[in-house]
């Protein structure tokens, strides 16, 4: 498994003004907008910078986003709706095929997928960054994206 940033993690976020942290030398936070004049610094696997991202477990929580304050889960059921899809598991019982299992879930449509991905990458959620390269945007000492 790869455990460090690539420019698909990054690139893909440029569009939404993404953030990253690094620190002076004195200790205080320092944080810039990463552009494509600096991207490929956050590459640099040496780098002490790294994108600011909210991780998944916010989706259920008030997030404030260009002044807007709203929980996302809502948001994306308000933008896309949920649909209830039906799972069924098919087995062949020697006379014919008969269901095993069914049972009704809820889901973004499969036609909604792209415009709900390109959201959570508008409100910096962290989706396969991998871990230790992204900074929680809950332990900044102020959101850069309020």
């Amino acid at each position: 498994m790869n455990n460090k940033l690539t420019l698909h993690h990054l690139g893909r976020r440029l569009a939404y003004g993404l953030k990253s942290l690094g620190y002076y030398p004195s200790g205080t936070e320092n944080i810039q907008d990463v552009t494509t004049l600096n991207v490929l610094n956050l590459l640099d696997h040496d780098s002490r910078r790294q994108p600011i991202l909210r991780p998944l477990s916010d989706l259920t929580k008030p997030i404030t986003h260009k002044g807007e304050t709203f929980v996302p889960i809502e948001k994306l059921n308000e933008l896309f709706g949920w649909q209830e899809v039906y799972l069924v598991n098919y087995v062949n019982s020697g006379l014919g095929w008969k269901i095993e299992q069914s049972f009704a879930s809820t889901a973004i449509p499969f036609s909604n997928y792209y415009g709900a991905i390109n959201k959570l990458l508008e409100w910096h959620f962290h989706l396969d960054e991998p871990e230790g390269t992204w900074v929680d945007v809950n332990t900044v000492d102020v959101s850069p994206y309020q």
